[in-house]
């Protein structure tokens, strides 16, 4: 008689797939949320996308990200999304418009059992159409330097990459208006 096979938890041994896992589950289902960019300020993105996590639970944990605020809406914050103590299903960025030189900065943030979908590449294609309809001339993101996955979804959508004087990150910038359109990507 055959011994039965011990059930594992890591899904390296699930050389079948018999766990259905579904990889957007971390999207529409998040068990934890980080809004980058989280705010108090009245009207701005980052306040609206954390009042409507805390208004509208979904059943998870919210964590406001941002480097000047110990606390944001009564919610512990953390500077950065590496001192999240918690694995984050979900990271939500944002595209933040520098006025007085008509460009943006823009932050992505996808979880390591999310990448090579093609999230990264649909989310920064949405935030270049963005850029395009508020008529932009520049947008720009810094990069870990070893994110070699984002630099190449950087490179394959027009962007130049550049050293730094931080030897850890790198700068990634693309002119909007001299980028390939992504028209096609509009809602």
């Amino acid at each position: 008689m055959q011994k039965p096979i011990q059930q594992s938890s890591d899904r390296a041994y699930d050389i079948l797939r018999t766990e259905k896992v579904n990889p957007l589950n971390a999207i529409f289902a998040p068990k934890s949320v980080a809004v980058i960019g989280a705010s108090e300020k009245a009207d701005s993105v980052g306040r609206t996308l954390l009042w409507n996590l805390i208004s509208n639970p979904f059943g998870g944990t919210i964590f406001p990200v941002n480097p000047k605020r110990h606390s944001i809406l009564r919610i512990k914050a953390y500077p950065t999304i590496f001192d999240v103590p918690e694995l984050v299903d979900l990271a939500v960025g944002r595209l933040s418009k520098i006025h007085s030189i008509n460009a943006a900065e823009f932050a992505i943030v996808v979880s390591d059992r999310c990448q090579c979908q093609g999230i990264g590449t649909e989310l920064l294609q949405r935030l270049l159409q963005v850029s395009r309809d508020e008529q932009l001339n520049t947008i720009t993101a810094d990069i870990l330097v070893d994110n070699y996955g984002m630099q190449k979804v950087c490179e394959e959508l027009g962007f130049r990459i550049q050293r730094t004087d931080d030897p850890t990150v790198v700068k990634a910038q693309i002119e909007v208006k001299k980028s390939p359109s992504t028209a096609e990507f509009s809602d």
